[in-house]
């Protein structure tokens, strides 16, 4: 559109002028600015520009003759960067044979919209800091009477208030052109007083007391939040959105602020900030000030840039007023602009995460409370904003209107995070919530200040508007009256597998009423609880049915799980009855006493006594739907487990509102895989039973056999499958290493704990997507199993982020509310509620904790109540809902929900311990551990054995911590809290022992136990727990032993536990799995290949281009040699895209050496180091170009730049799949 070639110096050793150019080094904050542009050279996100819009005529050589004095005297503008053997420097060069580019527009139809097309068109061309002017203008001609001055800079020459006092300086230096006005000197000093300025600082006490404020400041600052689901991107192109605040409003604004002593931009910002913790639902937020960072004469002065971006921390509760919030978030700011010439950068390498992604604060939030009044000889001037620099997340830039006479807010959203859509919503609300904020006074609670549009509050009351009482006869039916009514219906059906042993309908009906008398024989009826404690088997279900039959609730009780812990639900449950089996009865007798009554199944005398009652159903006439059914204990954060206490309505009615998802029937197998102390196991109890089909009990062994028990769900025809996402991970990879098994399903539910939706690709690739048909199904014990529904597909999967778990089941409803229990609006963060029939009585003799979690419902009907998760979630455009973690110290492990603080209670009981504190982890991808922190008692060292050992007593084995790291002291906050960013990684070799395999068995072993928990090397004797392994760890060691050719159950790994003892109980066979290819020739496509091909278009744009700098002197042989080896190294760089027209695309990889490096490499030489770029960015382009008309390749060539002495440039396109 336009061209600023005349706008380069024309000697650049000596200038017209006959000025030689002179070097500096970089400020602090040109530095992280050139580092952060050497990292993506293609990159605008560095470059701003506004304009200047005159109402009135515009003389050109008046206004090119002020732009040149400006030139002349800030020496800024005339600086390029240049990297050096000492590094960058800047160069100010001399001005030479400079021009005002003029474009003329008066005869466009649109002269506005072309204009702002051109100089968005600039702002979006990459820029060398080394070749080309960091400066420019442009005067556009819209009419006689109507000119646009563009003015844009590199943020390595400037920041705002260096575009502001250029544009201040222009306008003067015009207005008072041909007058006697125009002072002899300059009133910009030089440069070299800004660095000079900046060095100071850096050396001085007061940047090592800067230093110390923000360690304090944001040593337990937690992870930033965001108004984006998206992951971090690096910032690239905008998506803005603006709206203008009137007269008016801003008058209001003006009067809540002076009603607390305060200025309106406090206002502004408080709004902002109870927008960002409102619809992130965080507890506390920390926004981005970018603040002038000019404090002293020369800084105060000079153009340059120097501005910074401080993080702002904040805690905006809805309990606050809007006085209180006012005045925390005045007295917040006041402290952090006391410490602001600490550099971003500074603080990014001390406290931020480990990329460069990861932020320090959220959404920023620039506010620019003066309106520059600016004229050119009288004419009025606007001043319009088009970038101010770059947006990592979100920007809110707020300006004044010319004369005070509002607000105009432009809203920027990084286009990789937020689309148009969004980024509309989000001005619309921002725009709502500061109508409200303008109309409250300092007394009303921010709780008040509602974020949601009139619109999405209609339609998130319709969300949660209570539904109808259910009318289904299951409703006002109880479990064993269901079942009785089957069992009549289908006496001689199958009923109930176990091992070799099957049960008919008629056969168990009759075992559970025998028992089911003799229980009622020793006191058992409704609002009574039987414990029982049973290990996998027939008369674990025949049990169950008889509790419910005498009209009790059943208290299920995992003889795997410690013998302390079953006393310890004994002692709160304190059941009439323990039904249980001589085994069992040995261990847990030991920690009960004969207080107790019991009932042994398998004594002689008791089977004896059974087979003498009647085998009718019994008649329990105070038996009613809303009479308990179960006890289900969780854990619990004082260290003591809760009982929930579900009744028989809470499930008849469960399988009532899912059957508008599935159709089960009596042709159903399904498979009793999880333990009965855990709520999933109701869903696979009652599937089958109440709808006539057959229940496999899966024995513990086989449980935790991903290959014995896909042989199980083969021989027994298993049609409905229900398994939490750990333990079907395993199962895919065992299903892909034999796929020859027959598989029945029709349904694959899984629920319990968050579910990774894109490891389910490795599934989807040898199983047709809809037999069986996945679901993923959330719910909490409190809720009775599930709440919500979502049916899968291979598409779904393969495009999702995070966890959808779809919406309610028919009868519930779930809300999403913020802190003041009012609902977000769509996109927000907040915690679930859930109403309707699914929701428990509550906890076991605990009104209090069943008060603070089952509350009343705000919306629904009078003493109706809604359940207060504690789980977060979003909820999408589509309704549908997001799961997105814990709002408390919750965490679910392997399906159980566990709470670390019942963990620390628990260690911090044993005698050589003083204080403990548990966390989760996820140093390794995907997975998760509880990490147990403890501080020796005075004069104790305990072992971790010892400490293993004495949680395993109390605790279930998903409970035990998986590494125990031993401090002197807990790290602790300034606020007195457990300093969890301050607790050290476990190291994984610490418990290696020094013992070397010695056979070819325990050599395999130790690879891979070693493998697995991510060490370096085990010893033979080294215990596999001790190490980090679990109970899920075992099944991929049991799997991956198989594969080598040694077998061995997941029994044994816990019976044996080191390498030694495995090896010798290990039997050997052929080793499975595997065919020996070497990752040529055709492969199916990848995940983000297949998600192409389905969302349709074209893909001839899907690159990335990587920059980085070769030693100087590098042969053209020795970088055509480098990428050799790396092409022949890594298989995707020779891969081609296979499309037929017709199916599934493929890969083809190509056999090393097949794609040679010297076709893909070209030379692009320079006369010297600060030679401009567009060769450079010609290559890159073409390189590019080549990509896109050949888009099947996955590499289509480098292009590398080496100057004569220094350094040269390498730059690599390629596809991003």
């Amino acid at each position: 559109m336009f061209s600023e070639t005349s706008g380069r110096a024309t000697n650049e050793r000596g200038g017209a002028d006959g000025r030689e150019r002179r070097e500096l080094p970089l400020t602090a904050a040109q530095l992280g600015i050139w580092h952060a542009q050497q990292l993506a050279p293609l990159s605008t996100a560095y470059q701003g520009g506004e304009y200047l819009e005159v109402a009135g005529p515009v003389d050109a050589a008046r206004l090119e003759a002020a732009v040149r004095r400006t030139l002349e005297e800030a020496e800024t503008l005339r600086v390029r960067v240049v990297d050096g053997p000492d590094g960058p420097r800047q160069v100010i060069t001399p001005l030479g044979d400079w021009t005002l580019p003029v474009v003329d527009l008066r005869h466009e139809p649109d002269p506005r919209a072309v204009a702002e097309r051109a100089m968005w068109e600039r702002l979006r061309t990459p820029l060398d800091p080394g070749g080309e002017p960091l400066f420019g203008c442009v005067l556009f001609a819209l009419a006689p009477d109507r000119f646009f001055w563009f003015h844009h800079y590199h943020h390595l020459v400037g920041d705002g208030f260096t575009v502001a006092a250029v544009a201040r300086r222009v306008a003067e230096l015009y207005t008072v052109a041909g007058t006697e006005g125009v002072a002899a000197g300059t009133p910009f000093p030089p440069l070299a007083g800004l660095v000079e300025a900046d060095a100071a600082y850096r050396a001085s006490e007061q940047f090592e007391a800067d230093r110390a404020f923000w360690a304090r400041e944001l040593a337990d600052a937690p992870a930033p939040a965001s108004l984006s689901a998206r992951p971090p991107a690096p910032p690239r192109e905008k998506v803005r959105r603006g709206m203008s605040l009137e007269a008016p409003q801003l008058e209001r604004l003006r009067d809540v602020a002076r009603e607390a002593a305060l200025p309106w931009p406090i206002a502004v910002l408080t709004a902002v900030a109870v927008y960002v913790q409102r619809m992130s639902g965080a507890g506390e937020v920390t926004l981005g000030v970018p603040v002038a960072s000019r404090i002293g004469h020369a800084p105060q002065r000079t153009p340059g840039m120097m501005s910074n971006l401080l993080p702002l921390r904040l805690d905006l509760g809805p309990g606050l007023t809007v006085g209180e919030a006012l005045r925390q978030v005045s007295r917040r700011l006041r402290a952090v602009l006391r410490h602001q010439r600490y550099r971003y950068e500074d603080l990014r390498r001390e406290h931020g995460g480990p990329d460069a992604l990861t932020p320090l604060f959220g959404p920023q939030v620039n506010i620019m409370s003066f309106a520059a009044e600016l004229t050119f000889d009288g004419a009025p001037v606007a001043v319009h904003n088009l970038s101010i620099g770059p947006t990592d997340d979100f920007s809110v830039v707020v300006s004044v209107h010319p004369g005070g006479t509002g607000l105009r807010i432009e809203l920027d959203g990084n286009a990789d995070r937020y689309d148009e859509a969004e980024v509309a919503a989000h001005q619309q609300r921002l725009g709502h919530l500061l109508e409200r904020l303008a109309r409250a006074d300092v007394d009303t609670p921010l709780g008040l200040l509602d974020i949601t549009t009139p619109a999405e509050r209609t339609r998130a009351l319709a969300q949660a508007a209570p539904l109808p009482p259910a009318a289904s006869p299951e409703a006002r039916a109880t479990l064993p009256g269901l079942f009785a009514h089957q069992a009549r219906r289908t006496p001689y059906a199958a009923a109930l597998t176990y091992g070799d042993t099957t049960l008919t309908y008629g056969e168990l009906n009759a075992r559970a009423n025998q028992l089911a008398h003799r229980l009622i024989g020793h006191g058992a009826g409704p609002e009574r609880l039987v414990a029982i404690a049973l290990p996998r088997s027939l008369d674990q279900i025949v049990a169950i049915l008889a509790v419910l039959k005498a009209g009790a609730a059943y208290v299920p009780l995992d003889p795997a799980a410690p013998a302390e812990r079953l006393a310890l639900i004994l002692g709160d449950a304190r059941p009439a009855l323990l039904v249980t089996a001589a085994e069992v009865d040995a261990a847990v007798g030991a920690h009960t006493g004969d207080a107790l009554p019991r009932l042994v199944v398998d004594a002689p005398q008791v089977r004896t006594a059974m087979a003498q009652e009647p085998a009718t159903d019994p008649v329990v006439a105070a038996l009613r739907p809303d009479c308990p059914a179960y006890v289900i204990y969780t854990s619990g954060s004082t260290g003591r487990p809760k009982g929930v206490v579900v009744t028989h309505r809470n499930v008849t009615r469960l399988f009532a509102a899912a059957a508008g998802h599935f159709a089960f029937g009596p042709r159903d197998v399904w498979t009793m895989f999880h333990s009965f102390a855990f709520d999933f196991s109701v869903w696979e109890m009652w599937g089958p039973l109440l709808h006539g089909g057959r229940l496999v009990v899966v024995p513990f062994d086989v449980s935790r056999s991903p290959e014995d028990f896909l042989d199980l769900l083969a021989e027994q025809q298993v049609t409905v499958l229900n398994q939490t996402p750990s333990a079907f991970y395993p199962l895919i990879q065992a299903d892909r290493e034999r796929p020859g098994r027959h598989l029945a399903l029709r349904h694959v539910v899984f629920g319990g704990e968050a579910l990774d939706l894109g490891r389910l690709e490795g599934w989807y690739d040898h199983r047709a997507e809809d037999t069986p048909v996945l679901s993923n199904m959330y719910g909490i014990t409190e809720t009775t199993v599930h709440v919500t529904h979502l049916g899968l597909d291979r598409a779904t999967a393969a495009r999702a982020t995070g966890s959808l778990i779809g919406g309610p089941l028919g009868d519930l409803r779930v809300l999403v509310l913020d802190q003041a229990l009012q609902p977000v609006p769509e996109g927000a963060v907040g915690e679930m509620y859930v109403t309707g029939p699914g929701l428990a009585r509550g906890y076991l003799g605990r009104r209090g904790m069943t008060a603070s979690r089952f509350v009343a419902a705000p919306f629904g009907r009078p003493g109706e109540r809604m359940y207060r998760t504690g789980d977060l979630a979003r909820r999408r455009a589509d309704g549908s809902l997001a799961y997105l973690g814990r709002a408390d110290d919750q965490v679910q492990i392997r399906g159980f929900r566990v709470e670390p603080g019942e963990i620390a209670a628990v260690l911090a009981d044993l005698p050589d311990v003083a204080q403990a504190a548990v966390v989760p982890r996820t140093d390794r991808p995907g997975q998760t551990t509880l990490v147990a922190y403890v501080v020796p008692a005075s004069g104790a060292r305990p072992e971790v054995s010892a400490l293993r050992a004495g949680a395993a007593a109390a605790l279930p084995d998903y409970m035990v911590p998986g590494a125990f790291v031993t401090l002197p002291a807990l790290p602790l906050t300034v606020n007195g809290k457990v300093d969890r960013a301050a607790l050290p990684a476990p190291d994984p070799g610490a418990e290696v022992s020094g013992r070397r395999p010695r056979t070819e068995e325990e050599t395999v072993l130790c690879d891979i136990v070693a493998e697995l928990l991510h060490l370096e090397r085990v010893g033979i004797d080294d215990d596999f727990f001790t190490l980090g392994g679990d109970s899920i760890v075992s099944i991929q060691l049991v799997g991956a032993a198989r594969r080598a050719g040694l077998r061995f159950t997941t029994r044994e790994v816990f019976r044996c536990r080191t390498v030694e003892a495995l090896a010798a109980v290990a039997e050997r066979g052929a080793a499975q799995g595997g065919d020996g290819d070497d990752g040529t020739g055709e492969v199916p496509a990848t995940p983000v290949i297949r998600w192409l091909q389905e969302r349709g278009g074209a893909i001839d744009r899907y690159h990335q281009v990587m920059t980085f700098t070769t030693p100087p002197g590098a042969r053209h042989e020795e970088l055509t040699a480098a990428l050799q080896a790396l092409l022949d190294g890594h298989d995707a760089l020779r891969a081609r895209l296979l499309d037929d027209g017709d199916g599934p695309w493929r890969l083809a990889v190509a056999p090393p050496g097949a794609v040679r490096a010297a076709d893909r490499l070209r030379r692009v030489p320079l006369a010297d180091a600060d030679a401009p770029a567009e060769a450079t960015a010609h290559a890159v382009r073409a390189a590019v170009d080549g990509l896109a008309r050949a888009p099947e390749r996955c590499c289509r060539r480098c292009g590398a730049t080496r100057g004569t002495t220094g350094p040269g440039r390498w730059c690599w396109p390629s596809t991003t799949w």
